[in-house]
């Protein structure tokens, strides 16, 4: 088993692995550099425990060949998913994706089992945010499919703006140059086109759209004030960058205010 994860506070690995006949031996590394340490936990776990009852599996069993492919979409409200997979006694090779936008893993595990019927694997992914995707990828070939089970594992109900939003390349946290940045997919832009309000305090804001698609693919944009104010003293006009207008994080006077 190999895995990675964009984030593993977000998203930590949570899985059950079955150790039938005999002493069974887990062993963890960690294939990251030195400077991505990680924590681990292993635990036994009861012959009843979630792989005894399936019933709370939504998606399955379903069938997937060698080769072959199946995304699972799940709504805004769903924080968790579970997922099994096992085949009738023949080896087991796949690959699982969480994916939120269009080929950007959040979390992906390549898996291979000697014996899927006698080690099914489980696993319980974490999916913050909204537009989550579980992708199950068979990776062997035609002689070896396997059966997939997939299904919400744990709800909440999700009602601000700010827990709607999907948790990709920093969206929903600061952004490190101190502005904002959307990265946009829309399978149709007719029936689903994008509008946005973004709040622009302080002075020197620019709004730069980008079309990251190939000629083949243009787009109509539409930009224009939305909200305006009176701002007629000198702080209400600083420009809100890099700390602009806060403290100087260095502690001695911030020379960039004209003071």
């Amino acid at each position: 088993m190999r895995i990675y994860v964009e984030n593993g506070a977000t998203r930590p690995f949570n899985a059950v692995m079955e150790t039938p006949r005999g002493p069974n031996t887990v062993a963890v590394r960690n294939i990251g550099q030195l400077e991505f340490p990680m924590a681990a936990q292993i635990e036994a776990v009861s012959a009843a425990g979630p792989l005894g009852d399936m019933e709370r599996i939504d998606h399955g069993p379903m069938t997937i060949q060698g080769g072959a492919l199946r995304t699972y979409p799940f709504d805004p409200n769903v924080d968790s998913v579970q997922i099994l997979l096992k085949t009738d006694g023949r080896p087991l090779n796949s690959r699982i994706e969480l994916l939120q936008g269009p080929n950007n893993n959040k979390q992906v595990i390549e898996l291979y089992t000697e014996d899927g019927l006698d080690r099914p694997f489980y696993a319980i992914i974490e999916t913050p945010g909204s537009g989550n995707v579980v992708r199950i990828v068979n990776t062997a070939t035609v002689e070896f499919p396997l059966t997939c089970s997939v299904g919400a594992y744990r709800h909440s109900e999700k009602d601000s703006f700010d827990e709607m939003q999907p948790v990709i390349s920093g969206y929903g946290a600061e952004n490190r140059y101190g502005g904002q940045v959307i990265e946009l997919y829309t399978e149709d832009g007719l029936d689903r086109p994008f509008y946005a309000i973004i709040e622009t305090p302080g002075s020197g804001n620019v709004v730069r759209i980008v079309n990251t698609a190939t000629v083949e693919f243009p787009l109509t944009c539409s930009v224009g004030a939305y909200r305006l104010s009176e701002k007629d003293s000198f702080d209400e006009m600083q420009p809100v960058i890099s700390g602009y207008g806060a403290e100087n994080r260095y502690g001695g006077p911030d020379y960039g205010r004209g003071r």
